[in-house]
């Protein structure tokens, strides 16, 4: 019996299950498991970088790492959408170089992927990571503009924040001196 494992573009533990039988029916099926590990000639990490949708934007980077004896140099990041620049940076570390990505806008939602071409020893590696703006949860947009609504503030309005940057008007909590009234209030309601 021959079993062949094609690999492709598989890396890290991989478990393949092979079941044998043959025609004795007293004989019971057999699994054999082929266990391989296949080593990252280019490790990315993290896999994925988002922000927030209305975060201040900052930047956030990705650390690339060549394994083995044959480290790999980053060679090229593109994006497509102008939202996001990709820019390379070189580390004190053989083999590690930080890709750094900046945001622009991070007012509507967005997805991209930035393409990384890496040279390990005479071969060029493409890579592809997952870069974009995400919404906030829907919990979170649904209490703040009922916190907006309750304390009479305009949408989207904004207040100088002490450090000097703007920064969203957030509601005050309520004096405890209030809060035993309220639940009086509505406990008689019920």
């Amino acid at each position: 019996m021959r079993v062949e494992f094609t690999i492709g573009g598989r890396s890290g533990r991989q478990e393949k299950s092979v079941t044998v039988t043959t025609k004795d029916p007293a004989d019971q099926p057999v699994t054999l498991w082929l266990v391989v590990d296949t080593p990252e000639p280019v490790a990315i990490r993290p896999t994925a970088l988002f922000w927030t949708k209305g975060e201040v934007p900052e930047e956030k980077s990705f650390t690339i790492k060549g394994e083995g004896p044959a480290h790999a140099t980053v060679t090229e990041a593109t994006c497509v959408d102008p939202r996001f620049i990709p820019l390379l940076a070189r580390t004190a570390q053989a083999g590690t170089d930080r890709l750094r990505v900046l945001v622009t806008d991070s007012s509507t939602p967005a997805q991209a992927t930035i393409r990384i071409t890496t040279q390990v020893g005479a071969r060029p590696l493409v890579s592809v990571v997952t870069i974009g703006v995400k919404s906030p949860p829907a919990s979170e947009c649904v209490a703040a503009e009922r916190r907006r609504q309750r304390c009479g503030i305009a949408k989207g309005a904004t207040a100088r924040h002490p450090t000097g940057r703007d920064a969203p008007l957030r509601p005050l909590p309520l004096p405890r001196q209030i809060l035993p009234r309220l639940r009086c209030r509505l406990r008689r309601r019920r």
